[in-house]
Parts: structure tokens; C-alpha cells; sequence
């Protein structure tokens, strides 16, 4: 009698985004900067009560990025690659080390050189990952982990593709705005709306949001904040986060910008 074939691997994969990982770098930052430190200082840093079995894959994630390193037996550190993302010196370099860190899983690696990074299906990934034989239980996780890698890459205008990454930070607001709003290809985000007018601030609000926080600076410089339902510590974190990041590039720009004359043009 032929036995039944089952799926047996297991492959290795971060069970949560890098988007999550860089908020647990800043978290490990924060305390002890890129200092030699246990595994369970490490743990109890990214808000483990002591090194169990969350706290132990929390950690080979963070390692599988790139953001961790091993320097002794049960000692770590944040990498260089992790203070390139959390300080980085200029916009590009930000995007350079996010773009690594999110595809240094060897399997998200496959899966980027057999997708496009921003045209690919749930389904498509589903399909690919059952023909190789992969466990049943990690195939959703992993289209979780990865596609929210991608859409943060997006967000981040981090694509080496994605011309419009690489403008936004030295041309004018108004060129800005022209290549958000006629992109070459498909975009699923905007991150510059157009000016508002005098009688309507951009974006309108649908049904069920509300506008929880609003500030106009200028005729074409303003922020809304609109939410659907009651906000959550989740989403709380989330807007927080964003915001350090918005910070951090923000800086990175001025530094750029402040640099002599002379050290620009030797970057040129």
C-alpha cells in the first residue's frame, strides 16, 4: 500500500515584520544603545518577562533580519545594519538598509526573485509554497510576514525600483506632488496629497471615519489624521511609530542638507 505523501518542512521565517523588528531594534537602542548585552537582557528589553519560547523566536527573527548579532555564547548586539536603519546618515542610505534587512530571510530572498516585489497575489504565494512542500501551518504566516514586508517597503518608498523614492528628498514640494500624482506604475499609497484648497483640506472623509487630529501650516503644507472606530493602544503604537520614523528621515535630510558644499559635490 503507497503511503500518503504529507508536508513535512519547515522552513525558517520571521514570524513577524520587519516593520515590528526595527520598533524592537529602537526598543534594545534605547536602553543600551549597540552595547554587548545577554539574551535576556535582549528579552526584557523588547517587553519579555525571561527567555521563553516567544522571547527565544522574538530573537532568531530579529537575527534572521539582520538586526541582532551573536558576539559570544548567550551575548548579542544590534548591528550595524540595525544603526543604519535607526540613524541613518542620509535618505538613501535609510532605504538601502531597510531593503536589506527586509529580504535577508533566505526564503523571502526566493521569494523575491521569483515575484515581483510590488504585483503578486496571496494565492500566487499560497500556490508556490504547497508545491514545495512546505507545512501546512507555515504557509499563511509566512505570506503574512512577507507581504507586510513588501507593503512597508512601499510606504517607505524603498523599492530600488520606485523612482519616486529616490526624488522625494531633494526635489521641490510641488515636483513632489506632480510625481505622486502621476506616477509611472501603480502605487498603492500617497504619501503627498495635493494642496488643499481654501474651501476643502484634501482627503475626504467616508463613512464611519472621523477626523481626529487636523493642523494646516501653509496654503500647501498640512496633516490630517482620520480613523475608523475608536483607536486602540495598537493603533496608538503604530501612528507612534511612524511618527519616529518620519522624525528620523526628517533629520537625515537636514544633516544632508547642512553638509558643506564641497563634501556634496564629492558625493555627486
Amino acid at each position: 500500500m503507497a503511503e500518503a505523501t504529507t508536508r513535512v518542512r519547515s522552513p525558517t521565517y520571521p514570524s513577524f515584520s520587519v516593520e515590528e523588528a526595527i520598533e524592537r531594534a529602537q526598543k534594545i537602542h534605547s536602553k543600551d544603545r549597540r552595547s554587548q548585552i545577554s539574551r535576556e537582557v535582549v528579552a526584557a528589553h523588547m517587553g519579555y518577562s525571561g527567555l521563553n519560547g516567544a522571547a527565544d523566536k522574538a530573537i532568531s527573527n530579529m537575527m534572521q533580519y539582520g538586526m541582532l548579532e551573536r558576539v559570544s555564547k548567550g551575548e548579542l548586539k544590534l548591528t550595524e545594519l540595525a544603526a543604519d536603519i535607526l540613524h541613518p546618515d542620509t535618505p538613501e542610505q535609510y532605504r538601502s538598509a531597510l531593503r536589506q534587512a527586509a529580504f535577508m530571510p533566505p526564503l523571502f530572498q526566493t521569494l523575491r526573485t521569483r515575484f515581483s516585489e510590488d504585483q503578486f497575489s496571496d494565492a500566487a504565494l499560497k500556490s508556490y509554497l504547497m508545491k514545495q512542500e512546505f507545512a501546512d501551518g507555515a504557509i499563511n504566516p509566512v505570506i503574512r510576514s512577507y507581504t507586510d514586508n513588501c507593503a512597508f517597503l512601499k510606504r517607505e518608498n524603498a523599492y530600488e525600483s520606485d523612482g519616486i523614492g529616490e526624488s522625494v528628498d531633494v526635489e521641490s514640494p510641488d515636483q513632489r506632488n506632480e510625481m505622486i500624482v502621476t506616477p509611472t506604475r501603480e502605487v498603492a499609497y500617497t504619501p503627498y496629497q495635493a494642496a488643499p484648497t481654501s474651501s476643502s483640506i484634501g482627503v475626504p472623509v467616508m463613512v464611519g471615519e472621523q477626523v481626529l487630529y487636523s493642523e494646516v501650516a501653509g496654503p500647501s503644507n498640512y496633516l490630517k489624521l482620520i480613523a475608523s472606530g475608536e483607536p486602540n493602544e495598537d493603533l496608538i503604537e503604530g501612528i507612534e511609530s511612524y511618527l519616529s520614523r518620519l522624525k528620523r528621515r526628517i533629520q537625515a535630510s537636514a544633516k544632508l542638507a547642512a553638509s558643506p558644499p564641497e563634501r556634496q559635490l564629492d558625493l555627486d
